[in-house]
């Protein structure tokens, strides 16, 4: 007979079960998390070498897998489409790893959609593969999407800009800005 069968034929279950909690105690989610990110920004602020750093690195990969590790045991839970989204940033500007930032800003869409960070997520999307992969079908279609999901959205103006200005260079891109309606268009000086 195991040490389980008999504490629970003695009327152990309480002790058991008490033991069995304990071990699965532990720091909480969103606690590793918040301390994930409080070693993240102490590494940074002591960086000389910016985002290069392997210390950086180490501490961007945990923490990327600590918001995914999250969203995916708490997927209806508010913060996990936010911790995608911050794991995005992380993927796309720490890590420079762009499928996988584009993959969590998909769950995004996917998961949460008709949220204001699904919204997001399919701007970003968009802006990405124009400004950064130079694939502009593929901006073109989702800037479109976009333009078509949300049409008064905030971004609606800046998804419109992109896409009428999809393979303008950049030394041009000034000329196509548009002008805020309270500057003046000469100087009267």
């Amino acid at each position: 007979m195991n040490v389980l069968t008999r504490l629970y034929q003695g009327g152990g279950c309480a002790l058991v079960l008490l033991v069995l909690l304990a071990g699965c105690m532990g720091e909480s989610d969103t606690a590793r998390i918040g301390r994930l990110e409080s070693e993240f920004r102490e590494v940074f602020t002591k960086s000389t070498t910016g985002f290069d750093s392997p210390e950086i690195q180490k501490k961007a990969l945990q923490l990327t897998e600590a918001y995914e590790t999250y969203a995916n045991s708490h997927p209806e839970d508010t913060l996990a489409a936010r911790y995608l989204s911050h794991a995005a940033d992380l993927y796309e500007h720490t890590l420079g790893d762009l499928n996988k930032t584009i993959s969590a800003l998909d769950r995004i869409m996917d998961r949460y959609p008709g949220t204001a960070l699904a919204e997001q997520a399919l701007f970003r999307k968009a802006y990405i593969f124009h400004n950064v992969m130079r694939d502009l079908p593929r901006a073109k279609t989702l800037y479109e999407t976009f333009l078509a999901k949300y049409p008064n959205s905030p971004l609606a103006e800046s998804a419109r800009f992109e896409l009428n200005n999809l393979g303008v260079p950049e030394s041009k891109l000034l000329d196509n800005l548009p002008v805020p309606l309270d500057t003046p268009k000469e100087s009267s000086f």
